[in-house]
């Protein structure tokens, strides 16, 4: 019963941000700072002192990987507090997934985006730009609602589970 509920908590609060982020185009810190006020006796209720301290470890883990991501400017700052957010809902093993899986996500909706926006062409010429230079200064990138790609990657990560 406790993995179930562990299981919809990080659901939820994905879901919760996907809306906004769709809504607003960010993601707020109001939101953030209200999620995690819940989020926090949420893991201790279910999992104890011993959620809390993976949870922890989990937050520090997506921050030292997310940071860098953030600083170069492939996912903002409310991706990086989200990702952060719902890390502490997870254990290494169920980041690590939720990590992997988002990035083919990101990719897959980055390209429908560029292809709906008709940048395709535009879309070729910075690739093509990026392996002869091996540099992205002056090139204009697209940007898409990380929140779904964590989101698809938390449904993926349990179509996966629920399949072993």
């Amino acid at each position: 019963m406790s993995e179930h509920l562990s299981y919809f908590l990080p659901g939820l609060i994905l879901l919760i941000a996907c809306i906004d982020d769709l809504r607003s185009k960010k993601i707020h810190n109001k939101l953030i700072l209200f999620m995690l006020a819940l989020t926090l006796p949420a893991v201790f209720l279910l999992n104890g002192w011993e959620g809390l301290t993976v949870g922890g470890f989990s937050a520090l883990l997506a921050l030292l990987f997310a940071v860098p991501l953030t600083l170069i400017g492939v996912i903002g700052g409310g991706d990086l507090k989200l990702f952060v957010l719902i890390a502490f809902t997870l254990n290494f093993r169920e980041l690590f997934w939720i990590t992997i899986y988002s990035l083919p996500w990101a990719l897959l909706l980055g390209l429908i985006k560029i292809a709906l926006d008709k940048k395709l062409k535009d879309f070729f010429w910075n690739v093509l730009f990026l392996f002869r230079h091996r540099s992205a200064k002056g090139l204009n990138f697209h940007s898409i609602p990380y929140s779904i790609a964590l989101f698809m990657a938390w449904l993926s990560f349990l179509t996966v589970k629920g399949l072993s």
